[in-house]
């Protein structure tokens, strides 16, 4: 939303405006108040537009989500422009299918053992931690094992129910944290 409000935010070229604005404040060649003044001005502009809500969807339409069943499945556009979809409820994310949500995205960083998921995408037990749903999904070598897309933790199948979770796989990288 910050980017219809405020698209040069997310410009590098304004950053180093203000980068520049500020080191000519720091070596006392420009005033602080000026800059400051301009950056109130902007900020009044950017809450204007939000307040006469010209930035709400005019038709938002929801889909039903493949993963969780819920019928709060978005359509939104990433940074680069691409169309993609996600669940307001189990916050599963899915590529673009002619405007409807198609196959499924990982959340997961590159080269991290080859996981995908699995063809039926299906959603499975309540995560213990969260309350989110979690999803099937299949190691490189088809072993079937559950993940919560909201708090990322994973485990294998309990053996007497492959319905139920069973124990925490520990060998799961989390997001962020490589050794």
């Amino acid at each position: 939303m910050l980017r219809k409000v405020a698209p040069d935010l997310a410009d590098p070229g304004t950053t180093a405006l203000q980068e520049d604005a500020l080191a000519d404040i720091a070596a006392g060649r420009a005033a602080l108040a000026a800059f400051m003044q301009v950056q109130v001005d902007a900020t009044r502009e950017f809450s204007r537009t939000l307040l006469e809500g010209k930035l709400t969807e005019a038709e938002l339409v929801l889909h039903a989500c493949p993963a969780c069943g819920g019928a709060r499945c978005v359509q939104r556009t990433s940074k680069a422009g691409s169309m993609y979809h996600r669940c307001l409820d189990c916050e599963a994310a899915f590529g673009d299918d002619g405007g409807k949500p198609g196959k499924r995205f990982e959340d997961r960083p590159a080269g991290d053992g080859g996981q995908k998921i699995s063809s039926a995408g299906a959603a499975g037990p309540k995560c213990p931690s969260c309350k989110k749903p979690t999803f099937k999904n299949e190691t490189k070598t088809g072993k079937a094992y559950y993940r919560c897309g909201a708090c990322k933790g994973a485990w294998w199948p309990d053996r007497k129910d492959e319905g139920k979770l069973g124990g925490k796989w520990e060998g799961r990288l989390e997001l962020g944290r490589r050794t």
